[in-house]
């Protein structure tokens, strides 16, 4: 049942909900909310963690990790690989590539090592692939090589999914990929997939997504033996207790942070709109442990007040993303590119001596990859877009003289340039 107290504000999020489900119907602008609002959530799960990780740190570390001063390196870094979760998320869960068949089988080695040589070896044949298709490309800017198989994706809200996305959020964390789920750890998921179901069926809309990450902070974890400490006196048993009793730093409370806005657009029906709740958790420790603490109807009262807020604050939000979008394609729509002289060649190109790109160009694919990756390099966009360094370089400075792009750095090999976002 639904507190009476809840329901103006209930009403008035759910409302704003469908505003911004209408405003996000265009898939180009509802990617760009969504890179902004994983930023956002990354930065935010990070503080609810204790963890203090820059928005500057986060931008480096999504370029390159060792950009990031070693002190902060592997905290930016796990931000980073949080991100990409977070980030796939929005889109279709596919499945990890199977195990290859040469995996060691002696039975003295434990499923953590085999998950690591196996992660080891799958990134081993990527790069040299990587290697393979950079030698054989020769200086066009259409992408080479063959087609990448099909991967089927995922249902949501399943036990493969939600497998799936434990071992990337455990990958991300670990650095490792998990062993595999044990019967015990299926039989506990499946509990937690029935909680939120049960959850939906009791409250429809918001109220009931409330109820199901309230029930998913609370969800039991998978019991493990305590490790066995020597002459251990008997209050620091009481706190090794203590801490193992916690149900906020265990799996299930990082999946509610992760899935929020999926299971908010779940129960109220949204098709693209996804309300970044942990950014705003995060913004009132106090009031989110307070309610966690509380009653069922208390969290539900307190989601209520919150969403209502963040609807609108979000909607304003994308009014500005898309208006500094607006101002990118404007500065760039004519960009004059001078001839250059090249001793190489007979002199410059045709669209050299008019003085603008090709109608055929990636710059609109360079402006919605800002979005996702505000910082970038030349070998960056090489890869991303498919083209050469060159071209790459070309479209970097043409950013870079319409004010879209600034240099992050000084140096002259592997340079950085940073946008402005919101």
């Amino acid at each position: 049942m639904i507190p009476q107290r809840t329901l103006p504000d209930l009403l008035s999020a759910e409302r704003g909900l469908g505003r911004f489900d209408a405003l996000l119907s265009d898939t180009a602008r509802a990617r760009r909310h969504a890179c902004d609002a994983t930023r956002r959530s990354v930065l935010a799960m990070a503080a609810l963690d204790g963890e203090l990780v820059g928005a500057d740190d986060l931008l480096l570390a999504l370029i390159s990790p060792d950009e990031v001063d070693l002190p902060r390196r592997a905290k930016a870094r796990t931000a980073a690989l949080l991100y990409d979760v977070l980030l796939a998320l929005h889109g279709r869960i596919t499945a990890t590539p199977a195990t290859p068949e040469d995996v060691p089988t002696d039975g003295r080695l434990r499923p953590e090592t085999v998950a690591a040589w196996s992660s080891i070896a799958g990134e081993t044949r990527r790069l040299l692939a990587e290697a393979e298709a950079a030698l054989t490309d020769y200086g066009t800017d259409e992408p080479t090589g063959e087609e990448p198989p099909q991967v089927h994706a995922l249902t949501a809200w399943t036990l493969p999914w939600l497998e799936e996305v434990h071992a990337r959020w455990y990958e991300a964390r670990h650095s490792q990929l998990p062993a595999p789920w044990t019967a015990s750890a299926r039989e506990i998921s499946h509990d937690a997939l029935r909680l939120i179901d049960e959850a939906l069926v009791v409250d429809p809309g918001l109220a009931g997504a409330a109820r199901a990450l309230y029930r998913l902070h609370g969800a039991r974890e998978e019991l493990r033996p305590a490790p066995i400490v020597v002459d251990e006196d008997e209050p620091s048993r009481a706190i090794r207790r203590h801490i193992a009793g916690q149900t906020h730093g265990g799996w299930w409370a990082h999946f509610a942070r992760l899935a929020a806005p999926h299971l908010i657009a779940r129960a109220c029906r949204l098709n693209s709109a996804c309300l970044p709740m942990v950014a705003w958790w995060s913004r009132d420790h106090t009031g989110y442990r307070t309610a966690l603490g509380g009653s069922e109807d208390n969290w539900i009262t307190w989601m209520a007040g919150l969403a209502a807020e963040a609807v609108g604050a979000e909607i304003e939000r994308s009014a500005q993303i898309e208006a500094r979008h607006e101002s990118w394609v404007a500065a760039t729509s004519v960009v004059p590119r001078l001839p250059k002289r090249r001793s190489d060649t007979r002199g410059p190109t045709r669209r050299q001596r008019a003085g603008t790109r090709r109608s055929t160009g990636r710059l609109p694919q360079l402006l919605d990859f800002l979005w996702e990756q505000p910082m970038v390099s030349t070998r960056a966009v090489e890869r991303r877009l498919g083209m050469t360094y060159r071209s790459a370089l070309d479209l970097i400075q043409d950013l870079e003289a319409a004010g879209v792009l600034q240099r992050a750095t000084e140096r002259k090999l592997d340079r950085l340039w940073r946008a402005t976002i919101v």
